[in-house]
């Protein structure tokens, strides 16, 4: 292949790939609006959970963040919660976001390897850019606690 048809060919890939990335950007992530849906969802899978708020008007970016990280913790009580129990609680001024489950155990130990790999890490990642902060761990009932406090950026 020649030089020219080389760079031909990269500048035809690198168009169809900003083409993508432009289309991903404007599809917007879904938010607290979608919370019932997700909520349905894990409820038809047999998991039971109980829903506090959110409080309306809350920043695109704060709600995504809330929304994935509440499916990914009602996945995790889906996976890891024997009692099948989930608490979803979302409210005030810092626009704090809760998932809590009972276990009845404590969380089976896995290798320090695995931990943090992909659901909670995924978590963090969404946390942090937002100047929240995300705790997890055991509660003093036997259950297990993800706490993600998203501060909403707008002005009131």
């Amino acid at each position: 292949m020649l030089p020219a048809d080389v760079r031909a060919v990269s500048l035809e890939a690198l168009s169809d790939m900003r083409q993508i990335v432009c289309a991903l950007r404007e599809a917007a992530p879904p938010g607290l609006e979608r919370l019932a849906e997700l909520v349905e969802s894990a409820r038809a899978a047999g998991l039971t959970v109980e829903v506090s708020g959110p409080p309306g008007g809350i920043a695109a970016e704060t709600g995504a963040a809330a929304y994935r990280i509440a499916q990914e913790a009602l996945s995790n009580a889906m996976r890891h919660a024997p009692a099948r129990r989930c608490r979803w609680r979302c409210g005030g001024r810092t626009r704090s976001c809760s998932s809590t489950w009972p276990t009845g155990r404590p969380p089976v130990p896995r290798p320090p390897a695995a931990r943090e790999v992909t659901g909670l890490k995924g978590m963090r990642k969404r946390v942090t850019p937002l100047g929240g902060t995300l705790e997890v761990g055991p509660t003093p009932e036997g259950g297990f606690a993800i706490t993600a406090t998203l501060p909403d950026r707008r002005t009131p």
